[in-house]
């Protein structure tokens, strides 16, 4: 999905996954157990030749859930940087951060939907506790990007982090079908220590406290979507029809 400078695509089996324009929003297409990883590459500006700024700061909500850990971006020396505007520089989100050096990688799952959020089970009552924020989340992923600076001190890029179990059941309630994920982010195997390295850093702050831009990408199965667009093809020819109806009911009336 491109946006701007920026474009964010989800890699799955060493290739980008399909996107799909439904009703104005870009989805990824995939199927349950794929896992993925994201990718954010950064472009020169077309006309100033320029990239965004010289430093950058992303962070990665998948599901509403905060994969702990960010990344950044130092495009402050000409040098080290690709001259082609058609070459963008990448970061990249492996899975989850789930210890000082752990991660796990993101996979689809299918979530499950209880009609009433009555059961003992802890899958259940986990999603109970974690409702609505989540549920309303499932499905989509939130990158966020700040402008940058320099600062003093260490960052100590190996502080704790929280045990990341993502909810895969939620109660279902009133939520229409369609509006419910097809597919929610659970987490799969531990990720190799040579593509994520968690070592001290060299203090970064954000400029501001507004991100220069928020991406929202969405994702469903294919058989979902497959759904959604015949619907929406469906809801645009009534919407049409009526249209021509009330058109030409408006020109016999004024031609009488």
């Amino acid at each position: 999905m491109r946006s701007g400078n920026y474009d964010v695509s989800l890699i799955a089996d060493s290739v980008v996954l399909d996107e799909m324009q439904v009703d104005g929003k870009t989805y990824v297409c995939s199927e349950p157990g794929k896992e993925y990883h994201v990718m954010i590459s950064v472009y020169r500006d077309p006309v100033t030749k320029q990239f965004p700024c010289p430093y950058l700061r992303f962070g990665l909500y998948v599901d509403g859930i905060d994969v702990q850990y960010w990344k950044r971006l130092d495009l402050s020396n000409e040098h080290d940087l690709p001259s082609d505007p058609k070459v963008p520089v990448i970061v990249k989100f492996w899975g989850f951060k789930q210890n000082v050096s752990e991660l796990r990688s993101f996979v689809f799952t299918t979530p499950s939907y209880d009609g009433e959020v009555t059961s003992t089970s802890s899958s259940v009552a986990a999603a109970a506790a974690a409702a609505p924020h989540v549920q309303q989340n499932a499905g989509r992923l939130k990158i966020v990007i700040y402008e940058a600076r320099v600062t003093t001190g260490d960052f100590n890029n190996q502080q704790a982090a929280k045990q990341i179990q993502p909810a895969t059941t939620f109660a279902a309630g009133n939520v229409k079908l369609l509006d419910q994920a097809s597919m929610v982010t659970s987490t799969g195997q531990r990720i190799a220590n040579e593509k994520e390295v968690f070592a001290p850093l060299q203090r970064w702050a954000n400029v501001s406290t507004e991100p220069l831009q928020t991406i929202e990408l969405h994702y469903h199965s294919r058989s979902m979507l497959r759904i959604l667009a015949n619907l929406t093809a469906q809801k645009k020819g009534q919407a049409a029809s009526i249209y021509k109806a009330a058109n030409n009911q408006w020109t016999e009336e004024n031609v009488c």
